[in-house]
């Protein structure tokens, strides 16, 4: 037992006070006052109350933490101290604060876990491990481990969705004559789709045998009502409409639950679907024109994508209510009128399940377990309107939408364990799919959940998606509008979960009761997701051990936001292991001094900075606790009503040691602006700590470009004060940037002198390019002048405490847009040959003068991560002079092409090139043999494009380029026929171009890259399958398809450029890690009309190499 107790007085967490204005309200003095100590946690310990000493007290029990069902909350949950008779203070929009302070610096990089995998779709964790404190502190709760919530178990709900898809087998709805006299339609098979505009006739006699799940006809008739339907069956589909004529053709054979008729985009009330379930369609049909009509069991309709008005009551637990008709059609949108009530007393059910839409302006009540409201499944939505109510009891959910998008404008009421809005999206980069509440969300019922989300990392498109930099370019799938107020024990207002990085936003007033167990308290906004933010812009009020924002990724309270704790042992933020916190707002207590209030929690590992207001009024309350994170104040901590304050100590003996002798297990980071923009924290001696560190920050740095600064005496002093006065036995002087060190001289425990020395940028890079370019940062540092933009990125990079933030900064500057340049110019040269050649073949016989137009797209994919995958557009003009009967010419062509890069800032090439040649062609034993020669110049602008930081810079570059080729083929052309031929060939080609020095003109951290050239070497061989067929007398349609091998014994793409900072001696290599794919099987297609001396074509064509794929289109006219 006495090592018990021994080791519980050593996990204690003691709590620190922080005041910027020096003064305080009453309570203060010299005599600490005691807190209450958290319950334990420890198996085998007691949960009784601490005593001021810090040992357990009695009457606890040795459980774990309560389960999903327990202790409901009596009738004053959640209320305020009911001595204080003033209201609630109105929450959003609150007033900006008058008082003006300085922008803080930009805070270093966290260090950040491992992502946490995504839990099984779609049941969301409660909080868990990764929140978890290092030990139970006292007045600090200790989050629970064990689940908190059981939610709606998904597999138990009936899946009631006709969720086939069909396609015509027989005949579609471009077809004028049936084209066989038998037709066999399998499940989810179409015979007829018939078309008011073209109409399919019946031949000869025919019979079509529709199977069980197939559909015999699918009318393109409009719908609006029932009537309609009747009236597209007497008139349109076999009537004076003509969709099907001479239908007396056809028999048609039926077997049971087969469908005679689908319908598109009908609009059904719910009170016409008996009448339409009960239609004999057949009947329906002109007597004197109708098909034969055989078999039993079959059914008349089935809608497809209709729009079911729900105009009478629903009762789910009558499986013979007409209601569950609807669902037998295909993707029903539904919209249950205001006044309508759909209800449910048995467990399992679901109000509204769709795959396209629905909306709500009614009542849905389900009184049964588990059970969901409306249910939204896969690219569809909900949304509970203005007049809608949803009521639910345990284990449910309101609205969930899978993949899909909701918006709550009604009033959503939660029994035991539910959640109000779900939102479980598969995809990061489906921002298409949200969820929102701008009307109420409510409970009084324990371990209920308002919004949730459950998002994951996982990217659909790869090519388009680019991670954001930092928590404010996060998408914002979840967002609250309105007041959502859970009064239960162990609930959340709105929780983020998954691993995705997204925002969740309050921009209303969350509420939350009163919390019986403080290590399983009710949380205004929780994430588990070290890659979620959690936004603050509204208002958060809390009741008793509740807290307003917990988690273990980003929280912030934003200027608008403001956090109200309303009863004892409330905390406003509570920042688990290694998150990030930063408090813009207010943080406050409210009403009669609420006892052992803490306004902000920062874990072991985490970071908070404070640019608002926090005020906390309450005995044994504090402003700030900390367990080993860092702190920087920018704003105003105001404590009074009995917090403790700072005391003197001059007794205690202060080991301050210098960075290079750093202590284990240091409990506390105090960061210091060596600007003197933050400020020291006081009453640092009730934090009864061992350790702690003084973080020195590269701030003096700003405004120099010396490799060594030394901090100014004034900065340091007012935390020598508060080193003095701290009662902390060992203090280490470490620094705030992994750049520069931070040495200090120490004179009687007190912080002398701080100098801080700048390391070798390439100290901390991680390949031979980053090595390169870190080399150049280091020779231009010293050459940069404090009020250029160098300088800003300089400061950026001395802020980084994370070697790989610090990498992947060097990769952004290093201009890998310039790995391939040769790549982009024989690129451009080669659609410019192309175009050429296709000329040259088109005009062989025709001499004269030949002009073609063009358009081109083309994708390319790159093997290596040096290299940016590309979108480029090129337009131009070819033209050719050609000599029939001498079998050569002269030809020329300007194109215009433009590269958009698919880097982090979506950099732009512009390559503008001419190019000028000749060729002949001689006869050999009827093979052709045709050599051509040509030349190019082109003219290039660049604009580079990189993210430092949150910021993008652009720079911009022109160049100039030329080159020249020879190519020598031999082929041989085939004719089948008078309208196929087919043409074999094979050829070398011999290329070789040059780039000019390119030169950034202006920009941030502008760089030059050498000079360099290319050579080619390219045999190739391949068939050409040619089809010409007159359409008129003076016009036809032409064809070519080509297949094609080519293999590059040249150095195009595999070249190495150098690149260096303007003015700088240190160049770095510009290369590609893979070896280049030599060899490329490509097709070509070109089809198009030919009218006179005009042509109008399209082109495509795909490459192996780079996964290049192109399409265009080209205009041609000869003179």
């Amino acid at each position: 037992m006495k090592k018990s107790k021994k080791k519980i007085l050593l996990i204690f967490s003691l709590i620190a006070i922080i005041s910027c204005s020096g003064s305080g309200g009453g309570g203060g003095g010299n005599t600490s006052a005691s807190t209450p100590t958290a319950p334990s946690t420890t198996p085998g310990g007691s949960n009784g109350a601490g005593d001021s000493n810090g040992s357990n007290g009695t009457g606890g029990s040795n459980s774990s933490p309560s389960q999903p069902g327990g202790t409901i909350p009596g009738p004053g949950a959640g209320v305020p101290d009911p001595s204080d008779t003033r209201p609630p203070r109105p929450l959003p929009p609150r007033p900006s604060r008058p008082e003006s302070r300085p922008a803080p610096p930009p805070a270093p990089a966290p260090s950040r876990p491992a992502p946490v995998p995504a839990p099984p779709a779609p049941t969301p964790p409660r909080p868990g491990t990764p929140l978890r404190p290092g030990g139970s502190r006292p007045g600090v709760p200790s989050i629970s481990t064990a689940p908190r919530l059981t939610t709606t178990d998904w597999s138990r709900l009936p899946d009631i969705l006709n969720r086939r898809t069909y396609e015509v087998t027989g005949e579609g709805n471009n077809q004028e004559r049936t084209r066989s006299t038998h037709y066999d339609v399998e499940e989810n098979k179409i015979g007829f789709e018939l078309d008011s505009y073209t109409g399919l006739e019946v031949v000869s006699p025919t019979t079509m045998n529709v199977k069980t799940g197939g559909i015999a006809f699918k009318s393109a008739s409009y719908i609006g009502n029932y009537d309609d339907i009747v009236y597209a069956l007497r008139n349109n589909i076999m009537g004076t409409g003509n969709q099907l004529r001479s239908p007396n053709n056809l028999t048609v054979n039926m077997q049971p639950n087969s469908y005679l008729f689908m319908f598109d985009r009908a609009n059904i009330n719910l009170s016409e679907l008996q009448q339409l379930n009960n239609l004999d369609a057949a009947s329906e049909l002109p007597a004197t024109s109708r098909p034969t009509i055989n078999g039993t069991g079959y059914k008349s309709i089935i809608l497809s994508d209709s729009y079911f008005s729900i105009d009478q009551n629903v009762n789910l637990d009558s499986t013979n209510d007409i209601y569950y008709k609807i669902f037998e059609h295909i993707r029903p949108d539904i919209n249950v009128q205001s006044g309508i009530t759909i209800s449910g007393t048995r467990d399992n059910q679901i109000g509204i399940h769709t795959d396209k839409g629905a909306v709500n302006n009614g009542i849905i009540d389900l009184k049964g377990n588990n059970s969901v409201g409306i249910y939204a499944d896969t690219d569809s939505y909900a949304n509970n309107g203005f007049s809608g109510k949803i009521s639910v009891k345990k284990n449910s959910t309101g609205i969930y939408v899978k993949d899909s998008s909701a918006e709550n404008s009604g009033i959503i009421d939660l029994g035991e364990s539910s959640i109000g809005i779900y939102l479980n999206r598969s995809f990061i980069d489906d921002v298409r799919y949200s969820a929102h509440s701008r009307g109420q969300i409510k409970s009084t019922s324990n371990n209920t959940i308002g919004m949730a989300a459950n998002i994951r990392s996982q990217v659909r498109d790869s090519t388009s998606y680019v991670e954001p930099a930092s928590y404010e370019n996060y998408d914002s799938p979840l967002g609250n509008w309105a007041p959502i107020k859970l009064t239960g024990d162990k609930s959340i207002g709105m929780f983020a979960t998954g691993d995705g990085k997204y925002q969740l936003v309050n921009n209303n007033t969350i509420e939350m009761g009163m919390s019986f167990d403080r290590n399983n308290p009710s949380i205004g906004m929780y994430s588990n997701n070290p890659n979620a933010a959690l936004i603050n812009d509204g208002g958060i009020r809390i009741g008793k051990n509740s807290v307003g924002m917990a988690g273990v990724g980003t929280l912030v309270n934003e200027t608008n936001g403001e956090i109200q704790i309303l009863s004892e042992g409330g905390i406003g933020m509570y920042l688990g292991n290694n998150a990030k916190g930063i408090n813009k707002g207010l943080i406050t207590t409210f009403g009669s001094a609420p006892r052992d209030v803490i306004g902000v929690y920062v874990g072991n590992g985490a970071e908070f900075s404070n640019e608002g207001t926090i005020r906390i009024n309450s005995e044994g309350g504090a402003a700030i606790v900390v367990n080993g994170g860092i702190i920087r104040n920018y704003g105003t901590i105001e404590v009074s009503g009995g917090a403790v304050r700072e005391r003197n100590d001059n007794t205690r003996t202060i080991n301050v040691l210098s960075n290079r002798t750093r202590a284990a297990g240091s409990d506390l980071g105090v960061y210091v602006d060596t600007q003197g923009r933050t400020r020291p924290i006081e009453g640092l001696s009730n934090l009864r700590l061992n350790s702690a560190d003084l973080l020195i920050g590269p701030e003096a740095t700003e405004k120099t470009n010396a490799t060594e600064v030394t901090v100014d005496n004034s900065v340091l002093e007012p935390f020598n004060n508060s080193i003095r006065t701290s009662g902390i036995q060992n203090w280490n002087v470490k620094t705030g940037s992994l750049v520069w060190e931070a040495e200090s001289e120490i004179n009687n425990n007190r912080v002398a002198k701080v100098i801080l020395k700048k390391q070798s940028y390439a100290k901390f890079a991680d390949s031979e390019i980053s090595e390169g370019v870190a080399k150049g940062l280091d020779e231009k540092y010293t050459e940069t002048s404090a009020d250029s933009k160098d300088k800003q990125t300089f400061n950026y990079l001395n802020t980084l405490s994370d070697r790989k933030a610090l990498a992947k900064t060097y990769r952004e500057i290093n201009g890998s847009q310039y790995v391939n340049v040769q790549q982009r110019m024989a690129q451009t040269s080669d659609i410019l040959d192309g175009k050429l050649s296709d000329l040259q073949k088109e005009n062989a016989d025709k001499s004269g003068h030949h002009v073609s137009t063009f358009f081109n797209k083309d994708k390319y994919e790159s093997r290596s991560e040096e290299i940016a995958d590309t979108n480029s557009s090129a337009y131009g003009v070819a033209y050719m002079f050609n000599n029939a009967d001498a079998k050569q010419g002269i030809y020329a062509g300007t194109a215009i092409n433009t590269y958009k890069f698919k880097d982090n800032g979506k950099s732009k090439e512009n390559v503008t090139m001419f190019k000028l040649g000749a060729y002949k062609t001689f006869d050999l034993n009827n093979i052709e043999w045709t050599l051509s020669g040509d030349g190019f110049v082109s003219q290039n602008d660049i604009k580079r494009r990189f993210i430092i930081g949150n910021d993008i810079y652009e720079n911009r570059a022109d160049y100039n380029a030329y080159g020249f080729a020879v190519r020598n083929e031999l082929g041989k052309t085939f004719r089948i026929g008078k309208n196929v031929t087919i043409k074999s060939y094979a050829a070398l080609k011999l290329g070789y171009g040059r780039f000019s020095k390119i030169r950034e003109k202006d920009g941030t951290m502008a760089i030059e890259i050498s000079g360099n050239d290319y050579y080619s070497i390219k045999p190739m061989a391949g068939l050409e399958f040619g089809f010409a067929v007159p359409v008129s007398s003076s016009a036809r349609f032409t064809a070519i398809f080509g297949l094609g091998y080519e293999h590059e014994l040249g150095k195009v793409e595999n070249n190495v450029n150098e690149a260096r900072f303007i003015n700088g001696t240190n160049s770095w290599k510009l290369r590609s890690k893979k070896e280049e794919v030599r060899g490329n099987f490509k097709t070509d297609i070109k089809a198009g009309f030919e009218a006179g001396n005009f042509g109008v074509y399209l082109t495509g064509g795909h490459n192996t190499k780079g996964k290049n794929s192109h399409v265009g289109v080209n205009l041609g006219v000869s003179f």
